[in-house]
């Protein structure tokens, strides 16, 4: 993969000490919630961002940034004018997810092109691996226009085939309870109910070591109950 050095950087640190949670944030949106994540320091979990944009790579604190390549041929999607090396994804995925990887979080905003296009490819991937897959989506607030929540919308349809748990989380109900609160106000929601629902799952892996039937445990139930302390109700 085309990425510069100095964006992919601490592969061959101490970063993966066997920790069993990968996180992986998937363009701008999915990426600055993974860096909230990191600097909670939640134990056993490795936090990994993936985008296009290599300014924002190299502006980033989090220790693994990878440049998603765009590409000419071999594809991961090739509508809405985006394509990304599905060899190359491949390739850093084989890097970031180890073998004491049990659980990997995917985070993307939907509706953009980057995380829509190219989260189910990378979802696709790590399940070939055998490793349980859940995401997090992000909606687009309504003000984004129809054309991007269409998109996501349609992107959404397939999400359940994709990953083996997921849980939706609509920009638009922060307003419905928050009020007309800034966008960087309603994404810090999203922030605590995922970073809650991670330092959940890693609570449970590290009170049961040695635990391997990720299915069992109620990832996505788990959301909902972080989402209605914020919310007051079920989405």
């Amino acid at each position: 993969m085309k990425s510069a050095t100095d964006v992919k950087s601490n592969l061959n640190g101490t970063i993966y000490n066997n920790s069993p949670i990968t996180v992986i944030g998937i363009g701008g949106c999915g990426c600055n919630i993974v860096i909230a994540i990191y600097e909670q320091n939640i134990k056993g979990v490795n936090c990994v961002a993936f985008d296009t944009n290599l300014q924002a790579l190299k502006s980033s604190n989090l220790p693994i940034k990878i440049r998603l390549e765009i590409a000419s041929a071999t594809s991961l999607a090739t509508d809405a004018g985006t394509k990304i090396s599905y060899e190359a994804v491949k390739t850093e995925i084989e890097e970031v997810v180890t073998k004491s990887t049990k659980i990997v979080f995917l985070i993307a905003g939907y509706g953009g092109e980057t995380a829509t296009l190219a989260l189910p490819p990378i979802a696709e991937i790590i399940r070939q691996k055998g490793i349980f897959t859940a995401a997090f989506v992000i909606t687009p607030f309504t003000f984004e226009g129809e054309k991007r929540n269409q998109f996501a919308f349609d992107s959404i349809q397939n999400l359940k085939h994709q990953v083996d748990d997921f849980l939706l989380l609509d920009n638009n109900k922060v307003r419905g309870k928050y009020g007309n609160i800034s966008t960087k106000a309603s994404l810090s929601k999203m922030d605590e109910i995922i970073i809650k629902t991670i330092e959940a799952v890693s609570g449970i892996l590290d009170k049961n070591e040695g635990f391997e039937d990720i299915s069992k445990i109620p990832i996505s139930e788990i959301g909902l109950r972080e989402y209605q302390k914020v919310f007051g109700s079920v989405i």
